[in-house]
């Protein structure tokens, strides 16, 4: 998932893009593991707080995964949440127009389709090409206010050949190349 995040004080990318079901429990920082968003206000006091409004995330497609395993959607949450089916450059524009900068873009490459890259632990149907992401994050980068970018979402152990490896040097490339902004 790409989410975009800005946040009053200390500015801190979320640690995942989405909810996990398997993986919705408190932890001792007091994040939901999964989530991006602090789950309880023990965590605000100490962690940089993240306002809901604040977060623009694209790309989840696990609302019925989630709903059968009885975890609470993120929609009507967010400032912005945007379904794959549902992406277009325009609603994606207007997204990051919305965020109060500075803020920061972070990607999860399992927003990909497992057919871009299957070297992820949480795979799920449909998904995003590196084209449609390499574009996306381009777009992002290019954004005033962007103040920076995280990428994660990446087990070596999947990808034996290191073709994936190789997939996320050449987005990574592209996409600062793309925005036409220098690496930071």
């Amino acid at each position: 998932m790409l989410a975009c995040c800005s946040s009053t004080g200390t500015r801190m990318p979320g640690r995942r893009g989405h909810p996990r079901p398997e993986k919705q429990r408190t932890a001792n920082s007091g994040w939901r593991c999964g989530c991006s968003i602090p789950a309880s206000a023990r965590s605000c006091a100490v962690l940089p707080r993240i306002d809901p409004a604040d977060v623009a995330a694209v790309g989840p497609r696990d609302a019925g995964e989630l709903a059968a395993a009885g975890v609470a959607s993120l929609d009507g949450q967010l400032g912005a949440l945007i379904r794959p089916a549902e992406l277009t450059s325009d609603r994606y524009a207007t997204a990051l127009a919305g965020l109060p900068p500075p803020w920061w873009l972070h990607t999860d490459l399992d927003v990909l389709a497992t057919g871009e890259l299957a070297a992820v632990d949480y795979p799920q149907p449909g998904g995003l090409t590196w084209s449609q992401l390499a574009g996306l994050t381009a777009t992002a980068l290019a954004t005033d206010g962007c103040a920076g970018w995280s990428v994660c979402i990446y087990n070596p152990d999947l990808d034996s050949g290191r073709d994936g490896a190789d997939a996320i040097m050449r987005y990574i490339t592209q996409a600062i190349a793309a925005s036409d902004q220098p690496a930071r």
